[in-house]
């Protein structure tokens, strides 16, 4: 692990060290995408109900991004996140019985409101100077130094 976020941090550290950061790159971006593989098919397969209807992954797929500032990259918090986005998603299922006058469709829409209002306080709390928001700043966590640089061996 603390390889991989050497790598992640400072590549020409790594290099420093003794340690290749494109192989390193490459061979965590191959799990990775190994990982993903095998969820979609996880999920196409033994999840969703069926191809014809459309309860399935359509139009959710950038809560993954937004789960991992939420999560401010750290393993632990975006898998909280992911559980806190699918209790979400079930109590909004769970509100339809509850509450029948009000339309299905604000309980299934009401998550992805919710995500994009928390990233919004996470982005005030990592700008904030005083102590307002400071529960904000200690939740949001930083990107990696060299996120979305290319590293050049020397």
């Amino acid at each position: 692990g603390l390889i991989l976020r050497c790598v992640g941090e400072n590549p020409e550290g790594c290099w420093a060290r003794g340690i290749r950061p494109r192989i390193v790159q490459a061979a965590y971006t191959l799990i990775g995408g190994a990982l993903v593989g095998l969820a979609g098919a996880a999920f196409s397969l033994a999840i969703k109900p069926g191809w014809g209807r459309p309860q399935g992954c359509e139009g959710i797929g950038w809560i993954a991004l937004a789960l991992v500032i939420f999560g401010g990259w750290h393993p632990l918090r975006v898998a909280l996140g992911a559980y806190l986005f699918g209790f979400l998603q079930m109590l909004g299922i769970l509100l339809q019985d509850v509450f029948p006058t009000i339309p299905a469709q604000i309980f299934q829409v009401a998550p992805f409101p919710l995500m994009i209002f928390t990233l919004v306080l996470i982005h005030l709390g990592r700008n904030s100077k005083g102590k307002k928001l400071l529960l904000l700043r200690l939740l949001s966590g930083n990107a990696p130094g060299s996120l979305g640089k290319n590293y050049r061996q020397v």
